[in-house]
């Protein structure tokens, strides 16, 4: 099988989810025995793609086609084209890599990846989006929280946004059975895959530093609001009961 993934760009170090997920989805496709391709609006960094075999790889603001293809099929489209920013060059090439490539699929990651859509045809479309936004948006709400009206309008637009879209896209993938839930509520799509996050433990592996007792270490961007409300949580919830159960409160 042909997959293309569409992604704006991959960064080396891996310092988000989604560089993280969509390198080692690839990965393991090619591992499976499948052709894999990517186009990106920006060139990866140096070492972002290194132990990935790609087929091909296109880069999505290099005008190589010829214009005249249909970007938007209704005005909310367009206007949630231009509100996060993607140009006709990038929609009008992805439809050229398309007819070029001639994918099985094609697989669009990111949160800004729904103006990508209505130019593909031939080819099953998938929405990788790992968190459906609105129920991300509606989970940070705290009552007295500065970012309360903030993520209050986020959800709103993200659910029109992504009912905007439906249309258009054949499958969705996401990490939890309560994204897929909101998925299918918010955005009218039936056809959604639960791809949970996991750990690469062949990579990850204890080093040589030498152990500290009675310690831990949280992984995790903390620009991300579920992340810190994780963090918040273990060490409120969890930790305390550690400490008593271990060592006895020390």
């Amino acid at each position: 099988m042909k997959l293309l993934f569409v992604k704006d760009s991959l960064v080396w170090p891996r310092s988000s989810g989604h560089d993280v997920h969509t390198f080692y989805m690839m990965k393991a496709c090619v591992a499976l025995g499948h052709d894999v391709f990517l186009a990106t609006v920006n060139a990866p960094s140096e070492h972002a793609l290194d132990g990935l075999p790609l087929k091909a790889q296109y880069r999505l603001n290099r005008a190589t086609g010829v214009n005249g293809v249909a970007l938007d099929k209704t005005w909310l489209q367009k206007r949630f084209r231009s509100f996060w920013g993607v140009s006709d060059t990038q929609v009008t090439e992805l439809h050229h890599v398309v007819k070029r490539c001639k994918p099985d699929a094609v697989v669009i990651v990111g949160l800004d990846a729904l103006p990508y859509f209505p130019v593909v045809s031939n080819a099953v479309r998938v929405w990788y989006t790992a968190d459906e936004w609105v129920l991300h948006h509606l989970s940070q709400l705290q009552l007295g929280d500065a970012n309360f009206k903030g993520n209050l309008w986020g959800a709103a637009v993200k659910g029109v946004y992504e009912r905007a879209y439906s249309g258009v896209v054949d499958r969705a993938w996401v990490v939890s059975d309560a994204d897929k839930r909101a998925m299918r509520w918010v955005a009218g799509i039936d056809a959604i895959d639960v791809l949970p996050n996991g750990v690469d433990g062949e990579y990850f592996t204890p080093g040589q530093e030498p152990r500290r007792d009675r310690t831990a270490v949280f992984w995790g961007r903390l620009d991300f609001g579920p992340n810190i409300q994780a963090l918040e949580w273990f060490c409120r919830k969890v930790w305390p009961l550690i400490r008593t159960r271990v060592c006895g409160g020390e």
